[in-house]
């Protein structure tokens, strides 16, 4: 036991001396990961890019900021699906399951909303994303009935 704590490299922590922001450098700030642009030490996203990438290394740990961390994963599946024409079949039937299996939300709003902004006529889009709408509180309004019987 005592031959194993010999191979590890030695501290000296008056060699190390303090940690303060004095020894770091002012300008330098916290690179995009996705687009290597400069950001602010105190910004959780990069504006340039607009990246799920978060610029700031606590943005995993606060509960409503790391909901873009956590889950733009499904977003960058969905548009793999619909805008990658290199994309092969297997990696878009595969994002296609992760989206229904793990967020079926994306699939039942994003699939009206893809397929209405594929229709040209401006005056037919606007009356189809009405219906949609219409269509979505009915929905709302009898699964809340239906819960509400198993809840009481």
């Amino acid at each position: 036991m005592a031959g194993e704590t010999d191979n590890l490299p030695s501290f000296d922590e008056q060699n190390f001396g303090d940690i303060n922001d004095d020894r770091l450098d002012k300008e330098s700030l916290p690179l995009c990961l996705h687009c290597l642009r400069p950001c602010e030490p105190h910004q959780y996203y990069c504006p340039n890019c607009l990246s799920n990438d978060s610029v700031n290394p606590l943005t995993p740990y606060l509960p409503f900021v790391n909901l873009r961390f956590n889950y733009g994963f499904f977003g960058s599946m969905w548009r793999t699906i619909w805008y990658r024409p290199d994309a092969s079949i297997f990696i878009k039937i595969a994002c296609l399951l992760m989206i229904i299996l793990f967020a079926p939300i994306l699939l039942l709003v994003g699939l009206p909303l893809f397929l209405v902004n594929k229709v040209k006529p401006r005056t037919l889009r606007k009356l189809l994303t009405a219906g949609i709408i219409v269509l979505a509180f009915l929905l709302l309004y009898f699964l809340r009935d239906l819960f509400a019987s198993y809840l009481v």
